[in-house]
């Protein structure tokens, strides 16, 4: 917590008399929990999330924090981070991101650099996800858009929505490996 307090800090800090202080909050109330196609939560759950952020006129860097709340006791055959017969904070998470434009020629270049610290609250005696699996990512995503003048050299029409993403993540805690 030490560090995100620290980004929080840079973010004020960063702050000059061209930039803008952003911030916003989202709550969510899914169904069923899924997390990059897997099911890890199969019963409503709470997500509140917050961020803050310092808006330059090419950049934006911004930091926040991700709750995934389960408020109902689940069975110990269910999917839970909190683990069956229990209910509460399953899963907290922090992160900090950096985004990047670039326009030239009506066409836009976005990168992103981050990382996401990922720490989980659950009984994993009873099935949910305890502080075993806390973990943190690195990732770098970057985004070709509006592409209409290359759409052109390569004689397709201008209007087609195509847009090049790639992104890539580097998990540092028990995976501590490349995904893309």
């Amino acid at each position: 917590m030490t560090n995100l307090g620290a980004a929080f800090a840079l973010l004020l800090a960063a702050r000059t008399a061209s930039a803008q202080v952003i911030a916003g909050s989202d709550f969510s109330v899914p169904s069923n929990f899924l997390w990059r196609g897997l099911t890890r939560v199969n019963r409503m759950s709470l997500q509140p999330s917050v961020f803050l952020g310092v808006k330059g006129s090419t950049s934006v860097l911004t930091a926040g924090a991700w709750a995934g709340i389960e408020p109902f006791r689940p069975d110990l055959a269910e999917f839970s981070s909190v683990g069956g017969g229990q209910r509460g904070l399953g899963e907290a998470d922090f992160w900090i991101q950096w985004d990047w434009r670039y326009t030239r020629a009506s066409t836009n270049l976005d990168l992103s650099l981050g990382g996401t610290v990922y720490t989980f609250h659950g009984d994993s005696s009873l099935g949910g996800r305890g502080s075993e699996w806390n973990t943190t990512e690195l990732y770098a995503k970057a985004r070709l858009s509006e592409i209409g003048p290359i759409l052109t050299v390569l004689h397709l029409p201008r209007e087609l929505p195509l847009a090049l993403d790639l992104s890539t993540w580097f998990d540092l805690g028990p995976i501590h490996g490349w995904y893309a």
